[in-house]
Parts: structure tokens; C-alpha cells; sequence
């Protein structure tokens, strides 16, 4: 199975592509996507349907997963990653995927083998997936996000 993370906000879209299970993640690809900045909203929109299509299709990924919003539910900034999360969830059914999950933190600890509450994810052992460390903040968020749907 491969599961798609996807980490969202105003400006960019973090993603990981995991393979493996729970106990052996295996990471195929991970990155940041910083948005065009001389696009309009819905052009910034249709660009993001578009490159998560194409990680999809390309990795035949078969799950996917979003790192849910958690801040103050006011402002631009909100509503740009609420309909970024919005854009990435048209990508993933306009590529058949049935199996979307939108998370927050206790949802990601309850499902990597944690009580459900966010604090246990500083309990995670991320050595067992190579250069996590190295990564940027989003960038590990889109990772645990993939992790999490892992079986």
C-alpha cells in the first residue's frame, strides 16, 4: 500500500509518499510545494488539484491523508488552507481514491498505537524512517500523516 500525506497552508503543500507498514514505513518521496504566487485563487486551486493528481497517479497511491487544520478559525490565512485541504481531497476523487481521511493530532497518535491525545506524538520513534530528522516541520507532519494510514 502507499498512503499520501499531505500537509497544507496558505502559501505551500507539504507531501510524503510512505510505502511499507506501521513497524517498517519506507518513505518514496517527500517535498515542499510552494504555490505560484502571481496566480489568482482559483488558478492557485486548479494548480493544486493538478499536483496532487500527478502524485498520485504516479506513485499509484492508494490512500491519502491530510493533516487537519487545529488554529483559529478566522481570516484569509484559514480559509486559503481550508480550501487548499478542499483542493487536495477534488485531487484524490478525481483519481478514484476511496480511502480519504482528514486528521488531527489526537487522530494521528490514536492511530500510530497512542492514547488519543496530541502530546504522544512527541513519543513517536521517527528513527525508524530515515533523514526524518532532516526534514522540514511540514514536511515530517506530511510524513506522519502518511504514517498514520499505514496498516
Amino acid at each position: 500500500m502507499i498512503a499520501l500525506g499531505v500537509r497544507c497552508s496558505n502559501t505551500d503543500l507539504a507531501y510524503s509518499l510512505l510505502t511499507g507498514g506501521q513497524q517498517a514505513p519506507v518513505v518514496l518521496q517527500s517535498g515542499d510545494l510552494a504555490f505560484p504566487k502571481n496566480f489568482a485563487r482559483p488558478q492557485r486551486l486548479t494548480w493544486i488539484v493538478q499536483e496532487v493528481e500527478g502524485l498520485v497517479r504516479q506513485h499509484h497511491a492508494e490512500l491519502v491523508v491530510i493533516r487537519s487544520f487545529e488554529g483559529l478559525k478566522k481570516g484569509t490565512a484559514y480559509e486559503e488552507r481550508v480550501e487548499a485541504e478542499a483542493a487536495v481531497a477534488v485531487a484524490a476523487g478525481n483519481c478514484g481514491i476511496k480511502a480519504l481521511y482528514k486528521k488531527r493530532k489526537n487522530t494521528l497518535a490514536k492511530d500510530l498505537g497512542f492514547k488519543g491525545r496530541g502530546k504522544y506524538l512527541q513519543l513517536l520513534d521517527t528513527s525508524v524512517i530515515a533523514g526524518f530528522e532532516s526534514l522540514s516541520p511540514k514536511v515530517q507532519e506530511a510524513v506522519i500523516c502518511a504514517w498514520s494510514g499505514l496498516r
